[in-house]
């Protein structure tokens, strides 16, 4: 029997996701279907075996009428995902313009933003995770071989400087590096765009006369509006999945106590709401953004 090449081209396509295929069933899909089983269940530890008793929606509304440190650390996430993916965005645009001017150093510079993306693992992540810096220049230990006895804290209260500035200027400090810290990839997409973009444009902006902000807004920003979309999509799912919000840090604490019930419950509706937030991006981009095609 002659196949037709259609077909054997598309027989070439299963061929090339079947490993993909593989593992998104059995690393995503039926652990996401074991996780609602979970979240659905009073789930007991028992020798060798995992009890599991229908509960329905009580894990739920648990959650939600009733314990008293879920929503909490749930509206404390939202809000972080809220105000830091705008200054990820803005941040990244200023430095993805910066990075793609020629001077010398530039190499340098991309490789140095870029780097948390790569060391983001192992005992560099947990060093972020657990504020080991920011723990020694408060603390003033006699270890910190960096600062000595005396901590830049104590030093800053010395000179006159209220707690209230002082505590300030750490939480400043604090928002600038974890701003740095994830903005690798973002900064690095952009930079791919703004190289997409072709520069008879910019010549035929120079020439009727536009100046570099107006150029900046009326050919730079809505030439990357497609990958601004993409970049909100990366950050508001790498905030709302960090290890470093508080709702993730609640999930671990009961992990730890093994109520896996309620995790499941906890990690299906931290699901949903991600779901949403991405179809509304997902939304706003189909109808505002702008795609070129050659």
């Amino acid at each position: 029997m002659k196949i037709s090449y259609e077909r054997k081209k598309g027989y070439y396509g299963y061929v090339f996701i079947s490993v993909w295929l593989v593992g998104f069933i059995l690393l995503f899909l039926l652990p996401f279907i074991s996780t609602i089983r979970y979240s659905l269940s009073s789930l007991t530890i028992t020798t060798g075996a995992l009890d599991l008793q229908s509960v329905g929606i009580k894990n739920y509304s648990d959650l939600l009428f009733v314990n008293s440190e879920f929503l909490p650390a749930f509206t404390d996430t939202l809000t972080s995902v809220v105000v830091k993916t705008p200054l990820i965005i803005i941040f990244s645009i200023f430095v993805a313009v910066v990075l793609n001017q020629n001077f010398k150093g530039r190499t340098f510079f991309r490789i140095a933003l870029f780097l948390p993306v790569i060391i983001s693992s192992g005992i560099a992540l947990d060093i972020i995770n657990n504020n080991y810096f920011l723990g020694l220049i408060s603390s003033g230990s006699k270890n910190n071989v960096l600062f000595g006895a005396s901590s830049i804290n104590d030093a800053m209260l010395a000179a006159g400087i209220s707690q209230n500035t002082v505590d300030t200027i750490q939480d400043t400090v604090q928002t600038i590096f974890g701003l740095v810290w994830s903005s690798g990839i973002q900064i690095l997409i952009f930079i791919a765009g703004l190289q997409s973009i072709s520069p008879s444009l910019y010549e035929v902006a120079h020439v009727e006369g536009a100046d570099g902000w107006t150029t900046f807004w009326k050919i730079t920003v809505p030439m990357l509006a497609p990958m601004m979309i993409v970049n909100v999509f990366y950050s508001v799912v790498d905030n709302m999945i960090s290890y470093s919000n508080p709702m993730f840090k609640l999930i671990d604490q009961y992990t730890r106590n093994l109520e896996f019930d309620v995790v499941a419950a906890m990690a299906i509706l931290n699901f949903l709401v991600l779901l949403i937030a991405v179809v509304i991006i997902y939304g706003i981009g189909n109808r505002y953004v702008h795609y070129s095609v050659d």
